[in-house]
């Protein structure tokens, strides 16, 4: 039995990361002896998503304590989603050594220094035993200064090496003297039906007046990360008008005193989010994630590109031939033709496959 940890952001209250966190393990927990486990570190990620940082920033931002009944919510249901679905270990210590055999960090922006503080733990320092990378991204980082501080011999002592964006590879070849590849973010691993019966069953086992309530009728998913979306917003506005839709808004940071025309969900569990997301009739968000899972789940979707950290998207959606789902300020694309606007998911799917190819192979190394 291979026994491999995981080293992610699994402690962030950001549905990505929880969903990219679960379907890397639980992929490499379906090869043939191979047990995966996440490594319950968070560093300033977590310290960022805990009760104590929550109060200290209230006491900052006084204006922010009408949200902390909210946030505290949002605490809560991320840490039933870990609990029951993400199956992490103990915290770093020197046991850990002992107890796995390969050592494996990503996906997400592990490697984008703006985010996890320069902790060098994400490098992998404190083993030296096999060390991969999956899929690992910078984001759109680029302070060289920084890079070199970082970087500078910590890479080589890796086996091999593996990104999530083409461009990143010119980043960190100047550090890694190995033959650099990427792959696909983990939540590819999975496909859309093993992402529909993850929620299934706890929906099912949880089914309340209100999810029905909300979710009756067609609607469109407005699933906007915490960030300035007035064009976003607008465009999504437009297009449920259009077709008769009403309009259900979902964010990380949950603010009602914000977007007060629109239907708030509330604070969604990232089991809530997936129902959300299959049962919209359309999806606006500007979410890496929120973009890959409406891919995944074959759904009519499209996502803001003139974000910071826009090029995970942009290369996202050229990889797989969908550059017409792409707004630009809430503007659709010059290559979106509203009459002969289907999307021929066989094709897509067929570019998908073909791309899980690589990845899977490079898991297959680190699995045996």
């Amino acid at each position: 039995m291979k026994k491999i940890a995981i080293l992610t952001y699994h402690n962030a209250l950001n549905y990505g990361a929880v969903f990219q966190a679960y379907a890397l393990k639980e992929y490499l927990n379906r090869q043939e002896e191979v047990e995966a486990k996440i490594l319950n570190y968070g560093g300033e990620v977590a310290k960022t998503a805990s009760k104590f940082f929550l109060f200290k920033y209230c006491i900052k931002h006084p204006s922010y304590i009408l949200n902390l009944a909210t946030r505290i919510k949002m605490m809560r249901k991320f840490r039933e989603f870990r609990s029951v679905y993400l199956g992490v270990t103990k915290t770093r210590n020197n046991k850990i050594d002992v107890d796995f055999e390969t050592f494996i960090v990503g996906s997400d922006q592990v490697w984008n220094p703006n985010i996890n503080s320069m902790d060098k733990t994400y490098l992998l320092d404190f083993t030296n035993k096999e060390k991969y990378a999956y899929a690992a991204s910078l984001g759109d980082f680029r302070d060289k200064r920084i890079l070199d501080e970082y970087f500078k011999d910590n890479l080589e002592k890796f086996t091999a090496i593996s990104l999530r964006e083409n461009s990143s590879i010119d980043v960190i070849k100047e550090y890694y003297s190995g033959e650099l590849i990427t792959c696909l973010d983990p939540v590819f691993l999975l496909g859309m039906n093993e992402w529909i019966n993850l929620y299934k069953k706890d929906i099912k086992e949880n089914v309340n007046k209100y999810i029905s309530e909300v979710t009756s009728g067609g609607y469109v998913l407005y699933f906007s990360l915490d960030l300035e979306t007035e064009r976003l917003k607008a465009a999504a506005v437009d297009f449920a008008k259009q077709k008769n839709l009403k309009i259900i808004f979902v964010t990380d940071n949950e603010r009602r005193e914000r977007y007060k025309d629109l239907l708030h969900f509330g604070v969604a569990s990232p089991i809530e989010l997936l129902y959300l997301m299959d049962n919209a009739s359309c999806i606006f968000t500007n979410s890496f994630h929120g973009t890959a899972l409406s891919i995944i789940l074959h759904k009519d979707f499209f996502v803001e590109t003139n974000i910071g950290a826009s090029n995970r998207i942009t290369e996202l959606i050229r990889n797989c031939g969908l550059e017409a789902r792409g707004l630009q300020d809430g503007k659709f694309s010059g290559l979106f033709n509203e009459k002969d606007s289907d999307i021929s998911w066989k094709k897509i799917d067929e570019n998908i496959e073909e791309m899980l190819k690589e990845s899977k192979e490079y898991l297959k190394k680190i699995t045996g």
